[in-house]
């Protein structure tokens, strides 16, 4: 058995809670390894300590005054949307929400395609042409058929 295998079973193992088949491994890991077996020893020693302190019972109506106190301080909770509080309900249409705008773009990358592009009435290099500054040939044009007219 290994070292940290040991190690989680060194409590069960000193409370005599192992089947007799993992007692003995232990056992013998334990003779063969100094640091579980001063391991051991360090939970021996502290479990023989934790001995020396009195047990402490509590009053005889302790338990009966705990839960009412629980009681009185528990807040029952607010309704909202359908029975529910707010948070749950908010929290819920969001990642729904979310979930759909995720869905959408998902879509729209995969086909390559969106509504400015291949069938909408925008093409997208017709769509940046809208945003360009005018050019000072496009400006005299325009002052030109002002005038004409």
């Amino acid at each position: 058995m290994e070292c940290k295998n040991v190690q989680k079973l060194l409590i069960a193992y000193l409370d005599g809670e192992l089947d007799d088949k993992e007692a003995n491994e232990c056992s013998g890991h334990l003779e063969n390894c100094a640091f579980c077996r001063k391991e051991k020893e360090a939970l021996e020693k502290s479990w023989s300590l934790v001995g020396l302190f009195p047990s402490i019972e509590p009053s005889a109506g302790f338990r009966a005054e705990f839960w009412e106190k629980v009681r009185k301080t528990r807040v029952e909770p607010q309704e909202g949307f359908f029975g529910l509080s707010w948070a749950p309900a908010l929290a819920g249409f969001l990642g729904i929400w979310l979930f759909g705008v995720g869905l959408g773009v998902l879509i729209f990358v995969q086909r390559g395609t969106s509504p400015l592009r291949e069938g909408g009435d925008i093409k997208v290099m017709e769509l940046s042409r809208l945003f360009e500054p005018p050019s000072l040939d496009k400006v005299y044009l325009r002052r030109q058929l002002r005038e004409d007219l």
